[in-house]
């Protein structure tokens, strides 16, 4: 035992009153940085928790691109996993009382969507095959159209193109464009389908876009374009991965999904978070 520690145990036992009031204190400093650094842990998954149910949790999503950008992407070791929601056209509906939204917009999608963005049903269930579909409720009240679970739908459904101007040929436009007058849906097909439940407004439906989201199940039906929402093994590179792939479309990152798993360029959050618990 050398100097040190003699002069150390000699002290303690000496002065035995300041030496229970020393571990005592050591004792609480420890409980009260493990209560701190538990709670910032557990408030962190917490708000991690209540953005995967709210927004779902998909960490960057590819809007509107095309099957080649998709191949080249999910095949990217980078890649964790992914969901394909398939844009399958737009129907004009009849007495629709908003004229910034005058279509259905039919998206395809398979049984492990809710996985990456949620839809909250309020009535009915999820489709099982491509001739059933879910209904948003937002068609009821903001456009004042109203179906009900067991409607059969008959639907010409077929791709937006904008009003051509001055000679220039029209454009296909997409779920990123909304309404632009003078518009008009060519390429149509019928499809029939059954109403078989009725959805809250899908966090997947853009607040500009030109239609109200209508789910059908995917099958081998021919899309105009695709989304895709997709979970990374670095979810840091995430914009930089979708910028390598994205040749058409708009990309996007789950911001606030990457900045409470902690993997997001801005750390203003975690700085925030970390300063409340240093005070």
């Amino acid at each position: 035992m050398n100097i040190f520690n003699q002069f150390t145990l000699r002290t303690l036992r000496k002065n035995k009153i300041r030496t229970l009031v020393t571990v005592v204190g050591i004792a609480l400093s420890v409980a009260m940085f493990t209560a701190v650094t538990s709670s910032i842990a557990s408030f962190q998954q917490y708000l991690l928790n209540m953005e995967v149910v709210r927004e779902g949790a998909w960490e960057g999503r590819m809007m509107a691109t095309d099957l080649q950008s998709i191949q080249n992407i999910t095949a990217d070791k980078r890649v964790k996993d992914w969901t394909q929601m398939d844009n399958l056209g737009y129907a004009e509906l009849k007495d629709c009382t908003n004229d910034d939204k005058p279509y259905l917009m039919i998206e395809a999608v398979d049984k492990d969507f809710t996985k990456y963005s949620p839809i909250t049903l309020l009535e009915g269930r999820m489709p099982k095959d491509s001739s059933e579909i879910v209904i948003s409720k937002h068609l009821e009240y903001n456009g004042g159209v109203t179906y009900k679970i067991g409607d059969t739908l008959k639907l010409s459904v077929g791709t937006r193109y904008s009003k051509a101007i001055s000679g220039e040929k029209s454009e296909v436009l997409t779920s990123n464009d909304p309404y632009r007058p003078g518009e008009n849906v060519k390429e149509k097909s019928l499809k029939t389908y059954t109403v078989v439940g009725i959805c809250d407004r899908p966090v997947s439906e853009d607040y500009s876009s030109a239609g109200y989201t209508a789910f059908t199940r995917k099958d081998d039906q021919k899309a105009v374009n695709y989304d895709l929402f997709l979970t990374f093994n670095t979810p840091e590179q995430s914009y930089d991965i979708m910028t390598k792939y994205a040749a058409t479309g708009v990309y996007k990152t789950h911001e606030d999904l990457l900045c409470f798993e902690g993997k997001s360029t801005n750390n203003s959050f975690n700085a925030i978070l970390y300063s409340m618990g240093a005070i």
